[in-house]
């Protein structure tokens, strides 16, 4: 389902956005040790795929801007990715995304192409970004 949100600094951010990339469609939140744990591999795997035409969007649910930055600022390196924040739950309930974390992987034309429910290894994100690679 599209949507739009607002990321960390009150810009929208929406799904249709991203049109013609493929994009690492992560569900997370600021409690959850394995979103913690995969966070830097996402990182990392972003900004080898970005300029290959994929792209990681991270979809925080429930917490406040504050406690994102909090939560980004313990982390043992920077996380430069996007972060939309879903408030409301509606875009993680539209997406069945109650187990967290949970990532699907769309491609250039909107498709789902896989759904990975729980933490991700850097293989398997390589393994995603390659599948939806344009």
């Amino acid at each position: 389902p599209l949507f739009e949100l607002k990321n960390l600094e009150g810009e929208k951010v929406a799904l249709s956005d991203y049109k013609g990339k493929g994009v690492i469609l992560n569900f997370w939140g600021t409690w959850c040790n394995p979103c913690k744990e995969e966070m830097p591999d996402l990182n990392r795997m972003n900004k080898i795929y970005h300029s290959k035409g994929v792209e990681v969007l991270t979809v925080h649910v429930k917490d406040s801007p504050q406690q994102v930055k909090q939560f980004f600022s313990e982390l043992p390196e920077e996380v430069e990715l996007m972060v939309a924040l879903d408030g409301s739950g509606d875009v993680m309930r539209a997406y069945n995304a109650n187990d967290l974390p949970n990532t699907y992987v769309i491609d250039k034309n909107g498709i789902i192409k896989a759904h990975h429910k729980g933490q991700m290894s850097r293989v398997d994100i390589k393994k995603y970004m390659d599948m939806v690679q344009p």
